[in-house]
C-alpha cells in the first residue's frame, strides 16, 4: 500500500503566506524607521545688517539623545525655543531655534553642531558662513517732517528724538529726549539699544530718569500710544552750523496680551534730521557782553550785613556782602559774573568764590534756578556813599535780542576816618586784630571736673557725627545718581518682601492668580534688580546662562526655574486645598530669596 503525504490545511497555509509577506514589508520599515542620525544648521539668512536679526534653526533627525548646540559666542541670543515634530512613518526632528542680534559687523561662523548617543558623536553639521554688515545710515529727513507724528500714527511702535524746538543758540541749553511710542493695545519688553548717536557739535549730560514711571499716554489722529522717554539729556551746543541727530535703533519685544504673552521681536529706527545752531549775532552786541550770557534771566542784588539786614548806616572799614542772583533759564553753569560800575573808588572789593549757594536744575524742560555771585564790600572813605552799580549783558534767545539788566547802588551813610586799602587788607587778614602778647607762660593745672563727663564727650562728638553721617549719605546719593543699578541691587531683597507681603494678601484673600503672579513677579523682578538680567524676556534657557555668568550656583538657579514653572501652573489648576499649597509656595520662595541674596552676583552691563 502505498501511503501519500497529508494534505495541508489550507488555512494554515494561507496564515504562513501573511507571516512571510509580513517579514518582507516589515524588514525594510524597520530599516527605514531607524535611520542614521542626523544633524543639520540652517539660517534664514546669509547677509545681515547690525540693526537686524538672525534666525538659526539646528535640527536632529534620527535616534540621538543629546544635541551640542553650535557656539554663539559672537552673537546675542535674543530668544530660544524648542520644536518637535514627528513625521509617521519616519523618525522624530528634534529642532533649537535661536533668535540672534549681532555685536559687531564682521564675518563669522555659526558652528559646528554635533549629535550624541551615550556621549559618543554619531552625527555633525558643518558650519554655516554669516556676514554681519555695518548698518546703512538712513538718510536725513527734513525738521519739518521729524516733527510731523501724523506721518507715523499707523505704526505699532516707533522711537524719536524729541527736541522743544528745531534752531538753538550756541551756548544755549535744551533737552533732548528720546523717547519710545507704543500703541496702547500693545506692550513693550526688553528694549535693547542698537546704535547710540555721536552727537558731535553739543556737550551733552545724562538726566536721571525714573525707571518704574509709566508711559505718558499721547494721542496722535485718532490713535493713542503710550510713550515712555528711554534717555533723556541735557544738550549745550558749542559752534553753529548744521548738528545731525544722527539714526538711532532700538530692538525690542513687542506683542499684544498681559505679563506672560508672547510677542516679537522688531528694530526700530530713528529719522535723522539737523538742527540749526546759530551763533549770537555780532550787530548791536555790547561792549561787555560775554557769549557765555544765554538765556531768559534777571537781575537781583542785596546788600548785607554781619546781622543778614540790609544796612543804610555803616562805619569805614565795617565789612559787607554784596550778594548777585542771577534767575531764570538758560545757561546758569556757565554764566559770567556781573560787572561792577561807579562807585567802585570809595569801597574795597573782593569777590567770593564758591558755588554752595546756587540753586540749579537740570530737568527734562532744560536747566533753570538761581546763580548766587558775592562780593565782600568795606567802604575807605566817611561820607553818603552809593555802593557800586551790577550790570549783566545777556542773550534772549526766545525774544532773539540782547538785554540789559541793571541793579544801581545802594545809598549809605558812612562814618569814621578814612581807611586805606592796605590798612584794609591788613584788617581782612587779622593782622591788626587783638592785642599783642609778648610773653606767655604754659602751666600743668589737673583737668577740669566737665572734661571727665561722659556728657560732655557725647556733646563734643555728636556734631562730628552728624557731619559724618551727612557726608556718608551724600556721598550714597552721588553714588547712587552715578551707578543706578547699584541702589536697585542692595535693594533687591527688600523689594522682594515687600512683594512676598503683597502675595500674603492675596492668600488672605483668596486671590489664587493673583497669589502667583506676586510669586513670579517677585523672582523675576529680584533677578532684574539685583543682577540686571531681563527674567521677564527671556526663557528659562536663557535665565541659566545668564544666572551661571552672574555667579549664581546652578541648584538655586534650578530651583527658580522650578518655583516660576510652578507659578504659571499653579495658576490654573483646581483649586482644592489651594491655601495649603500657597502657604508652602510663599515659604518656598522666601527661603530662595534669602538664599539668592547670599550671592554677590557680577551685574550685567
Amino acid at each position: 500500500m502505498i501511503s501519500l503525504p497529508p494534505i495541508p490545511n489550507p488555512r494554515a497555509s494561507f496564515a504562513l503566506v501573511l507571516c512571510v509577506l509580513a517579514g518582507l514589508v516589515a524588514a525594510p520599515l524597520a530599516a527605514r524607521a531607524q535611520p542614521q542620525p542626523s544633524v543639520t544648521i540652517e539660517v534664514d539668512k546669509t547677509r545681515v545688517g547690525m540693526d537686524g536679526e538672525l534666525q538659526v534653526t539646528v535640527s536632529v533627525r534620527g535616534n540621538a539623545d543629546r544635541l551640542v548646540p553650535p557656539p554663539l559666542d559672537d552673537f546675542n541670543v535674543a530668544e530660544s525655543r524648542t520644536e518637535r515634530r514627528i513625521d509617521y512613518g519616519r523618525s522624530a526632528t528634534f529642532s533649537q531655534i535661536y533668535v540672534l542680534t549681532p555685536k559687531k559687523a564682521g564675518t563669522f561662523k555659526i558652528g559646528p553642531a554635533q549629535a550624541t548617543v551615550n556621549g559618543q558623536v554619531v552625527a555633525e553639521a558643518a558650519a554655516v558662513t554669516v556676514t554681519v554688515e555695518e548698518a546703512k545710515a538712513p538718510e536725513p529727513v527734513s525738521p519739518e517732517d521729524a516733527m510731523n507724528l501724523e506721518r507715523l500714527a499707523k505704526d505699532a511702535a516707533f522711537i524719536r528724538w524729541e527736541v522743544p524746538r528745531t534752531s538753538f543758540y550756541v551756548g544755549e541749553p535744551f533737552p533732548l529726549t528720546l523717547q519710545l511710542w507704543v500703541r496702547n493695545d500693545l506692550h513693550a519688553s526688553n528694549p535693547e539699544l542698537v546704535q547710540n548717536p555721536k552727537l558731535d557739535g553739543l556737550l551733552v549730560e545724562d538726566l536721571r530718569i525714573d525707571p518704574a514711571r509709566n508711559g505718558e499716554r499721547r494721542t496722535v489722529g485718532r490713535q493713542s500710544f503710550d510713550v515712555y522717554p528711554l534717555s533723556t539729556q541735557l544738550a549745550t551746543p558749542l559752534k553753529a552750523g548744521k548738528l545731525l541727530l544722527e539714526a538711532t535703533s532700538l530692538r525690542l519685544g513687542l506683542g499684544q496680551g498681559g505679563f506672560l504673552s508672547s510677542g516679537r521681536r522688531v528694530t526700530l529706527t530713528t529719522d535723522p534730521y539737523h538742527l540749526d545752531i546759530l551763533e549770537v549775532p555780532t550787530a548791536g552786541r555790547p561792549a561787555g557782553f560775554s557769549a557765555r550770557n544765554v538765556g531768559q534771566l534777571k537781575l537781583a542784588a542785596r546788600l548785607i550785613d554781619e546781622r543778614g539786614a540790609e544796612p543804610t548806616r555803616i562805619r569805614t572799614g565795617q565789612r559787607l556782602i554784596l550778594r548777585a542772583e542771577v534767575s531764570g533759564t538758560g545757561n546758569l553753569v556757565a554764566l559770567e559774573a556781573p560787572t561792577l560800575a561807579s562807585g567802585t573808588k570809595d569801597f574795597e572789593l573782593s569777590p567770593l568764590s564758591g558755588t554752595a549757594d546756587d540753586r540749579l536744575e537740570k530737568t527734562k524742560s532744560g536747566m533753570s534756578g538761581v546763580r548766587v555771585f558775592q562780593w565782600i564790600v568795606s567802604a575807605l572813605n566817611p561820607g553818603n556813599l552809593t555802593t557800586p552799580t551790577l550790570s549783566l549783558d545777556v542773550w534772549n534767545p526766545m525774544a532773539a535780542r540782547f538785554e540789559h539788566l541793571e541793579v544801581p547802588g545802594r545809598n549809605l551813610e558812612v562814618t569814621g576816618a578814612s581807611v586805606s586799602r592796605e590798612a584794609d587788607q591788613a584788617t581782612a587778614l587779622g593782622e591788626d586784630v587783638g592785642p599783642i602778647i609778648e610773653v606767655a607762660t604754659l602751666s600743668r593745672s589737673a583737668p577740669s571736673p566737665l572734661a571727665r563727663a561722659p556728657l560732655y564727650w557725647a556733646a563734643l562728638a555728636l556734631p562730628l557725627l552728624g557731619w559724618v553721617l551727612i557726608e556718608w549719605r551724600h556721598r550714597r546719593g552721588q553714588s547712587d545718581r552715578k551707578h543706578p543699578g547699584l541702589r536697585a541691587s542692595r535693594e533687591a531683597a527688600h523689594n522682594a518682601k515687600k512683594r512676598l507681603r503683597a502675595a500674603e494678601r492675596a492668600m488672605k484673600d483668596g486671590l489664587v492668580k493673583d497669589f502667583y503672579g506676586h510669586l513670579a513677579r517677585t523672582l523675576s523682578s529680584y533677578l532684574e534688580e539685583r543682577a540686571n538680567i531681563p527674567a521677564t524676556g527671556m526663557t528659562h534657557v536663557e535665565v541659566r546662562q545668564a544666572a551661571r555668568a552672574a555667579g549664581y550656583p546652578a541648584d538655586l538657579i534650578d530651583a527658580w526655574v522650578v518655583e516660576m514653572e510652578n507659578c504659571d501652573f499653579a495658576r490654573f489648576a483646581p483649586s482644592g486645598s489651594a491655601s495649603d499649597r500657597m502657604r508652602e509656595a510663599a515659604g518656598r520662595v522666601a527661603q530662595l530669596v534669602d538664599k539668592l541674596d547670599q550671592v554677590q552676583p557680577e551685574r550685567r552691563p
